[in-house]
């Protein structure tokens, strides 16, 4: 008997089953002596060859040190897993989420953190929209994926109307039970978009979450009133929304992710033994920069979802 327990250790992964599915629970394979005999010199002699390929569910084979292993073959629980991953997994979910954009750099890290097992609110079902068809980059993802234009009033309102201004039409009459609408803008709330800057007087920095709306067009703007509406319209309905300026995270399509960039020009500074110098403007240098990292976005957006703090806030 042990002295002491073993120490705790963390699952390092996980297998869903199939709900109802019946686990395979073999015999032990019982033997004589005699035959015992006869299966290892038989796995011997193949061994010898390095041929040795067992048809049957477990297989004994001898390691260079003498002792022996056993070869189980796991094609069972692999069909299991298989028709699981097929099913999308585990049925009981408590939450879905629908990410618009989740190939951009804030949308890959919430089709990566939100299935996590220890995600508050979670289990979560995932579905992900995207203009383009899906990347290989994503497709491990365990996020149903849909590709949709959500420019485009009839092709948003076909693809995501079954699912439950043009995503919360189509999903708002189908989506009895849409609890928060997660909507991330950017600093252009603060300095205007970048076409009229020059043109007009921006907020100064740092910019605070109650600053009042710029007296310019702002596609922003009109994001927050069709959010804000539309949570009028539905009883029980909540928003948030995210205002991140320099995002660094992985994402092939974000021309904000300079981080990479960065760090390319570094090394090449350091192979030419020249100074790494600021690759930015003037202006950039002595204005204040907030860059913020995309999981810590994604999991404040997860955060105000399913947390009443987090609910009619600015960030």
């Amino acid at each position: 008997m042990l002295g002491v327990l073993p120490p705790i250790r963390d699952i390092e992964y996980q297998i869903n089953f199939v709900p109802k599915t019946i686990i395979p629970n073999c015999p032990t394979y019982k033997s004589n002596p005699n035959e015992t005999k006869e299966l290892q010199r038989q796995v011997e002699r193949v061994n010898g060859k390095r041929v040795c390929k067992g048809k049957h569910e477990s297989m004994c084979g001898a390691k260079e040190d003498g002792t022996w292993r056993m070869c189980i073959d796991c094609r069972v629980d692999n069909n299991i897993m298989n028709a699981s991953a097929e099913n999308g997994g585990s049925k009981n979910y408590k939450n879905v989420a629908l990410i618009i954009g989740v190939t951009g750099i804030v949308g890959n890290s919430l089709a990566e953190i939100l299935p996590l097992s220890d995600t508050p609110g979670g289990p979560w079902k995932v579905y992900g929209v995207a203009r383009r068809p899906r990347p290989a980059w994503n497709a491990e993802h365990p996020v149903q994926y849909i590709q949709c234009d959500v420019s485009d009033e009839k092709q948003t309102s076909a693809k995501l109307s079954p699912l439950t201004d043009n995503v919360l039409d189509a999903l708002m009459p189908n989506a009895e039970n849409l609890s928060h609408i997660c909507l991330q803008t950017g600093h252009k709330h603060y300095v205007g978009p970048f076409e009229l800057i020059g043109k007009f007087k921006p907020h100064e920095t740092p910019f605070e979450e109650d600053e009042p709306r710029l007296n310019v067009p702002n596609f922003y703007y009109t994001l927050e009133d069709i959010a804000f509406e539309a949570c009028k319209k539905k009883q029980g309905l909540t928003w948030s929304v995210h205002r991140p300026a320099v995002i660094f995270g992985f994402s092939p399509y974000s021309k904000m992710n300079v981080i990479d960039s960065l760090c390319v020009y570094a090394a090449i500074c350091k192979h030419e033994n020249v100074p790494f110098k600021f690759p930015g403007t003037k202006a950039a240098w002595n204005c204040y920069s907030v860059v913020s990292d995309a999981d810590l976005i994604a999991e404040q957006q997860i955060w105000c979802s399913v947390d009443p703090n987090g609910k009619k806030r600015r960030f």
